[in-house]
């Protein structure tokens, strides 16, 4: 069995990051955070010499920021960026890891929010939807 976790650099999926670390460790098992590539990490420039580099830079934070609320020191977990839709990413993780629980931060409503149930589901929603594994949602506060 293992945790996964859901990953990115808003205040819920922070309380993700730390509700479900802290489940995975009272159970003894393996801790997988997993950040999907979104529009906020790429540069604003498509064509600096150096948009790749830059990108790294803006992936890697993420990692810094798991490393720091987890502990610097801690081996029980890895960090894995991947692409794509977050709902198939994320399905994609669950399926590499059998027996696997998914742990996802729930945002706050607001205009994003907003737009997006008008336009689309919620992601939260949409994983708990297509997912295969069990999904706990963690609220911001």
């Amino acid at each position: 069995m293992s945790v996964i976790i859901g990953f990115d650099s808003h205040p819920s999926s922070r309380a993700a990051l730390t509700y479900g670390a802290g489940l995975a460790r009272r159970l003894g098992t393996e801790i997988h955070v997993v950040h999907v590539e979104d529009s906020s990490d790429q540069p604003v420039d498509p064509d600096e010499l150096d948009y790749e580099a830059e990108l790294q830079t803006n992936l890697h934070r993420h990692e810094r920021v798991a490393r720091d609320l987890l502990g610097a020191d801690a081996k029980d977990w890895d960090f894995t960026c991947v692409h794509g839709p977050i709902r198939n990413a994320l399905r994609r993780m669950s399926d590499r890891y059998p027996e696997s629980i998914l742990v996802i931060g729930e945002r706050r409503p607001g205009l994003r929010a907003a737009l997006s149930s008008i336009f689309d589901r919620p992601v939260a929603s949409s994983i708990v939807r297509h997912t295969g594994c069990p999904v706990l949602v963690v609220p911001e506060g």
